[in-house]
């Protein structure tokens, strides 16, 4: 029978750790959640001569769709521009990247190289 009660309380104990920790996890999710905001939200209202994050996308790299989100122009546009040379980018293998600052202060210069 002893063997029983421990079994049926360690049982017990199990769940009741199962328990604990998704409730420390719903907690933690939650946290991070809030933080997550708090630091976007934070981004966007950094200035260093005007607001640089105060856009519709804010990552720390884009690629040439998030630039033509950005700069409201096709896709095709912002790939003749790389083409061209006429916008700061970066390759990576086959691959076209962009630095968000640099694009701004490109667009602020007047979108000239």
């Amino acid at each position: 029978m002893e063997e029983n009660k421990n079994g049926i309380e360690t049982k017990s104990r199990r769940s009741d750790a199962i328990q604990k920790g998704i409730t420390n996890f719903r907690a933690d999710s939650s946290q991070l959640y809030e933080r997550h905001h708090e630091l976007t939200d934070g981004l966007r209202q950094m200035e260093t001569g005007g607001p640089i994050f105060d856009s519709k996308i804010v990552k720390l790299v884009w690629n040439v769709d998030d630039v033509a989100r950005e700069l409201e122009c096709s896709v095709r546009h912002v790939r003749k521009l790389v083409s061209e040379n006429k916008i700061p980018y970066l390759k990576i293998g086959r691959l076209v990247r962009f630095s968000p600052l640099r694009v701004r202060e490109w667009l602020q210069k007047g979108g000239t190289r």
